[in-house]
C-alpha cells in the first residue's frame, strides 16, 4: 500500500497548538480517536506508549518534521495522521527547534513489518523538502493528500 491508502479521512489537520510533548502527543491521541474511534478505548495506552517511545529518542528530525509512533493491539490495519502546526511546538525539547508538521503512526501490534512499510513510506516522503514545503504551505487537508497523490505517482 502507498502513504496516501494509509491515510484515511481526516487524518490531515491543521492548527495543532501546544507548547510540550506530553501536550503535543495527547492532541495528536485525539486526532487518531477522531480518525479511527476504535482507538478511543486505548487512549491513555496509546498515549502512554507514545510517550515512552519520545523518552527512549525523540521522533524530531532535523527538517521541522517529527515521526511520533507506536504499536497497538487491536487494529487491523495501520492509522496515520497528519498534524499541521503554523507556530511550531517544541517537540525535541533543549534544542530550540520548533516541529511544524508530525506525521503519527499506530501499527498493529502483531503487524511489525507493515508497521515498517509505513515507517519508510513516511520517511521517504519527508526526505524530500520539496514535500515537506509543499504540506507546510497547504491551504487545505485536501491538497495535502492530492500533493502526496502526485508525488506517489512521480516516484
Amino acid at each position: 500500500m502507498s502513504l496516501s491508502e494509509w491515510l484515511m479521512p481526516g487524518a490531515v489537520r491543521f492548527g495543532l497548538h501546544a507548547d510540550d510533548v506530553p501536550t503535543v502527543l495527547a492532541a495528536i491521541v485525539d486526532h487518531l480517536i477522531a480518525v479511527e474511534p476504535r482507538l478511543a478505548s486505548h487512549r491513555q495506552e496509546l498515549l502512554r506508549r507514545l510517550l515512552d517511545r519520545e523518552r527512549m529518542e525523540s521522533t524530531a528530525l532535523d527538517n521541522q518534521t517529527a515521526l511520533p509512533h507506536c504499536k497497538i493491539a487491536g487494529l487491523s490495519a495501520p492509522v496515520v495522521c497528519i498534524d499541521r502546526s503554523e507556530a511550531g511546538v517544541p517537540f525535541r525539547p533543549g534544542s530550540g527547534e520548533r516541529t511544524h508538521l508530525l506525521f503519527t503512526i499506530v501499527s498493529p501490534e502483531d503487524q511489525p513489518a507493515t508497521h515498517l512499510k509505513v515507517l519508510a513510506a513516511v520517511a521517504r516522503f519527508l526526505r524530500d523538502a520539496q514535500n515537506v514545503r509543499a504540506v507546510l504551505g497547504a491551504a487545505s487537508s485536501a491538497e495535502v493528500l492530492e500533493y502526496i497523490q502526485r508525488w506517489e505517482r512521480s516516484t
